[in-house]
């Protein structure tokens, strides 16, 4: 606690230096102040000491928003101002002198500024910040400018990974015209002010950078910023649609022949891979290099449509031969490729007995007719059917009975299946579309297991 004394003192003069605040500061005093500045002041002449030190000038970029981004022009623009600090000798004063006057603030065009010029921009050579822009000088000298714009620069895009690409834009500055013994930039901070920082619905802002280097003669003041495709709309417009129509074109060998329309299905698949190739080619930079990984997909996708409608060509043509047979070695291709099932199910129909051979033995007795005729005996065996007749006696009757000799009839030679070019058509179909549908599986995991690893 302080002496009472003490206490009284410091209210005291608290509150002469608040009146005297609270009545400082006068228009008058302030044009006068001005005018006393500007008096023998030159715009031209940086503010230093001698022609040997440089200006230092700190430099704070504050990022407002992505503005635009072009992949096929390679045009960035983005809404930002800087902080840019330094220090004018001729611009101090006493703030007692003129009623406690602590800053005050000068258009651009009447003091000197530190010029501040894009080396990368997208049309022509542009400068941050106008000359309508005010600085704020603080009675020590030292001044602030808040010099804000639209900022276009050029970038160099890499769509390898696109739609899940990442890119990384520079914005280059340096003072046009200025030598680093004259102008020295400075950053005052390793990354960008985000406080005024909104969101892209695109672009997702993943990182920024900002340094000061000497390169040469001159000082530059460099802005990295780095920032990742939000993939969602692409992925529901662009990439998804692509991976139905490479599945529906191997649906094409599912058609029915006699449908009439496997060609035109093929053909029209084909078209519509076509256009979407011309999509995406057009919302890329026409470079070489880098080249996308979609644009190669759709390539193969294309590629594969293409082998498909020529397969679906061919197959009806020999879907519809009938003026020649099929050549050995084909029919032992197609009987091999044939499923299981189909001949299990031959081999089935061969051994099965038909009704007519389970008729019952013609009998013959004297005087005695047995309405209950004995049932035949058929023994079948590997490759002969034996049908007898057993000699019956009876011991009260005498009954004769016609002996009948065993009946051999051989069965028919097992022969070949019988291949016609339909099964060869339809052995074609099988090949193709588990092909097809494999290759489109292993090219689907291998593109998204590439585009995955993208950090």
């Amino acid at each position: 606690m302080l002496p009472s004394g003490v206490r009284v003192v410091s209210v005291i003069g608290l509150t002469l230096v608040m009146t005297s605040l609270v009545s400082g500061s006068s228009m008058t005093d302030m044009t006068k102040l001005q005018a006393d500045l500007l008096t023998g002041y030159n715009s031209y002449v940086r503010p230093a000491e001698n022609a040997f030190q440089p200006v230092f000038v700190s430099i704070t970029f504050f990022l407002v928003g992505i503005r635009h981004f072009d992949e096929v022009t390679g045009k960035f623009a983005v809404t930002a101002f800087l902080s840019v600090e330094w220090v004018d000798s001729r611009m101090r004063w006493d703030p007692t002198v003129y009623n406690f006057t602590f800053s005050l603030l000068f258009p651009g065009s009447q003091v000197w500024k530190p010029p501040i010029d894009l080396l990368n921009p997208f049309n022509s050579a542009t400068r941050v910040g106008e000359d309508y822009m005010e600085i704020r000088y603080l009675f020590n000298g030292s001044a602030i400018l808040f010099a804000g714009d639209v900022i276009s620069s050029a970038c160099d895009i890499d769509v390898t990974y696109y739609p899940f690409d990442s890119q990384t834009c520079i914005l280059e500055m340096m003072p046009w015209g200025y030598l680093s013994t004259e102008i020295m930039f400075l950053s005052k901070a390793d990354n960008a002010d985000m406080s005024y920082y909104s969101p892209h619905g695109t672009w997702d802002l993943i990182a920024t950078q900002s340094k000061s280097t000497t390169v040469g003669d001159y000082s530059r003041y460099i802005v990295e910023i780095t920032m990742k495709r939000r993939p969602l709309f692409f992925v529901v417009n662009i990439v998804l649609p692509i991976l139905f129509l490479a599945f529906l074109n191997s649906l094409v060998f599912i058609l029915p022949v006699e449908s009439g329309e496997r060609v035109s299905y093929a053909i029209t698949v084909l078209l519509a891979i076509a256009v979407f190739l011309t999509l995406v080619g057009d919302n890329l930079p026409k470079t070489s290099q880098p080249m996308s990984i979609l644009c190669y997909f759709l390539l193969t996708d294309l590629v594969m449509s293409s082998v498909v409608s020529i397969v679906t060509i061919l197959g009806l043509r020999i879907y519809y031969i009938d003026d020649r047979p099929v050549p050995r070695w084909l029919c032992r291709l197609v009987v091999c490729l044939s499923c299981g099932s189909n001949r299990k199910r031959h081999l089935t129909e061969r051994v099965t007995p038909s009704p007519d051979t389970l008729s019952s033995p013609h009998l013959k007795f004297d005087d005695v007719v047995d309405k209950k005729p004995l049932p035949n005996r058929k023994i079948v065996t590997g490759r002969r059917q034996i049908t007898t007749v057993m000699n019956v006696k009876s011991r009260d009757t005498d009954i004769s009975v016609f002996d009948e000799k065993p009946e051999v009839r051989p069965l028919p030679a097992e022969e070949e299946p019988t291949v016609t070019w339909r099964h060869v058509n339809h052995a074609l179909d099988k090949i193709t579309f588990v092909s097809c549908m494999i290759w489109m599986i292993v090219l689907c995991m291998a593109f998204f297991v590439t585009v995955s690893n993208v950090n």
